[in-house]
């Protein structure tokens, strides 16, 4: 399996698990993409004619609300905070935000391990100055 691919199966896994951590670059594509199903659900809640199909439209938005909620709790898992709490940050107004700001726990914490291992990097080279 090329690195690429390796890359793309464990970020997938971390979304699919229940008790995983994600970073917050894997964070932000959930409430992005919940805004946008929102408003376009709200544009086609009034394009519908009143009636029980435009009652329905509006239950379609718990879904996605817990879409969101599950992937702020994975998000307060890295940051070290109880899953619970994502519950009040999606409640709280940008308390969304709040979880996109925050930094996640450097190496393990108490619901695992990191969701981006650091990469090894390679040893310091010195850099020739104008007079070496």
């Amino acid at each position: 399996m090329n690195p690429i691919d390796q890359t793309a199966s464990s970020t997938l896994q971390r979304h699919l698990r229940w008790n995983a951590r994600i970073s917050r670059r894997d964070f932000a594509p959930y409430p992005i993409l919940f805004f946008a199903a929102c408003l376009a659900l709200g544009l086609w809640q009034q394009s519908l004619p009143a009636g029980p199909l435009h009652d329905f439209a509006i239950l379609l938005i718990w879904p996605l609300l817990g879409l969101l909620v599950l992937g702020a709790s994975k998000r307060c898992r890295d940051a070290d905070y109880a899953p619970w709490l994502s519950i009040l940050a999606v409640l709280i107004p940008f308390g969304v935000l709040i979880l996109l700001f925050t930094p996640g726990t450097t190496g393990p914490n108490r619901f695992g391990s990191p969701p981006r291992p650091k990469k090894k990097s390679s040893p310091a080279v010195p850099l020739r100055g104008k007079g070496t």
